[in-house]
């Protein structure tokens, strides 16, 4: 049975992804956080991001197979905002030529 994530879980999860952005210092990202459709009705949220020009887009799914808590908003909010954080690192483990500076940053 689909699901419908409200306006104010919505909100929640926007809420918990400033909080989460900011305390670890994600300032110089351009991040843009919605609420639409993910075609994948298992994903609760998701995060796209290119790490050269620092722009991000985190998105809370419209549409689940089940039922979304408060804390799972929480927690979905935060596991997306720690992919962020991972960006550079998995950027670079994905990079065959990455300079010792940029593994040093």
């Amino acid at each position: 049975m689909n699901m419908k994530t409200t306006e104010k879980q919505f909100e929640s999860f926007k809420q918990e992804c400033h909080k989460w952005i900011k305390f670890f210092g994600l300032k110089d990202w351009r991040i843009k956080i919605t609420h639409e459709d993910i075609d994948e009705n298992f994903t609760a949220a998701d995060v796209t991001h290119n790490s050269r020009s620092r722009q991000a887009a985190i998105r809370l799914n419209t549409t689940l197979h089940d039922d979304l808590k408060d804390i799972d908003v929480k927690v979905s909010a935060f596991h997306e905002v720690c992919h962020l954080l991972l960006a550079d690192l998995t950027c670079l483990t994905r990079s065959r030529e990455c300079s010792e500076y940029e593994i040093e940053k």
